[in-house]
């Protein structure tokens, strides 16, 4: 070979190399420059599912706890609750939807409206529901909400309100109507960057809320035993309110740079199964890029040794045509 063509060769592994090793040694390093609120307010439950009738009143509760070192107050509020997308935004301001009506029957007593909280303490919070006598069937959604703007600073000019919502999904008793489908239930076979990501569509077409389960489980390329499996998690349950199309995502946090997997995504709503199982690649583009630049150095480094040996066999015909004519 050529000298000049051994210099190319090592010349463009030596820029693979230096690539490589500029890829893996400067990812972005992020500082984290939150600051600690000196609010520190909890809720529990996060949501609450109950079923009520028309005419009938109510009596539920929510848990306020101050789980940080300072005191504050509180204010008791009502919102509606609808979605914006199939990211499930929330939207608090929609009252006139008709599965948001409840927000106008919930009421506080005078007493529980306000109040404070010793730090390490906690309270329960009552609230009444007065379901109206002639009221459609089926879901009604509001945010039953926590309010403090304690924390600001006295000389600031802007001042914050902290809110932690609590989710209440109802149901009206009468003609209720359950129905839906599993629209989209995707595996991506290669993941450049990690971590592997399965996702699911779902839609609800009837006028209560529904639950979905998505199952995932994930184990690598030629074992038994799963590295993920979200089968026991509460997490795996996704509700989905009338009307609506859900999107849902699920992540393996603990995704390595570089692998093989098998991963399977089961979901199961109102009778419905999906199943899909597949086999997932996570490298890197700039591995990629490095798998590319060697195959073509290959595929010209051989393309090059047949091309001499074809020419240097015809200078050796031509040399022996020459010598018999002599």
């Amino acid at each position: 070979m050529a000298n000049w063509h051994k210099k190319l060769i090592l010349g463009a592994f030596a820029a693979i190399l230096s690539l490589g090793v500029y890829a893996s040694c400067n990812s972005p390093v992020f500082a984290d420059s939150s600051e600690k609120k000196p609010i520190h307010m909890q809720i529990e439950p996060a949501k609450q599912k109950i079923k009520l009738e028309p005419g009938q009143s109510y009596v539920g509760s929510m848990k306020i706890k101050n789980i940080g070192s300072k005191q504050f107050s509180y204010t008791m509020a009502v919102y509606p609750y609808t979605v914006v997308d199939v990211n499930y935004n929330p939207n608090y301001e929609n009252l006139a939807d008709n599965y948001t009506k409840i927000a106008n029957w919930i009421t506080f007593d005078e007493k529980d409206k306000t109040g404070s909280i010793e730090p390490g303490a906690s309270v329960d919070v009552p609230y009444t529901i007065t379901v109206p006598k002639n009221v459609p069937s089926g879901g009604q959604y509001a945010a039953i909400t926590a309010e403090t703007s304690d924390g600001n600073n006295s000389d600031s000019t802007i001042k914050t309100v902290n809110r932690l919502a609590m989710i209440l999904y109802a149901d009206i008793a009468g003609d209720t109507k359950t129905s839906g489908s599993i629209i989209n239930n995707s595996v991506n076979s290669f993941v450049f960057n990690p971590p592997i990501t399965v996702s699911a569509m779902i839609e609800n077409t009837g006028n209560v809320e529904t639950t979905a389960s998505c199952v995932v489980k994930i184990w690598p390329l030629g074992s038994t035993e799963t590295v993920f499996n979200n089968e026991q998690d509460r997490g795996r349950l996704i509700d989905i309110i009338p009307g609506t199309r859900r999107y849902n995502a699920i992540s393996w946090g603990g995704s390595p740079s570089l692998g093989i997997f098998t991963v399977e995504q089961t979901i199961e709503y109102l009778g419905q199964t999906s199943v899909v199982k597949k086999l997932v690649i996570i490298c890197p583009l700039w591995l990629i890029v490095i798998i590319f630049l060697i195959v073509a150095i290959l595929i010209f480094w051989l393309v090059y040794r047949a091309t001499k040996r074809r020419n240097a066999k015809k200078d050796q015909q031509n040399i022996n045509q020459e010598d018999r004519r002599i």
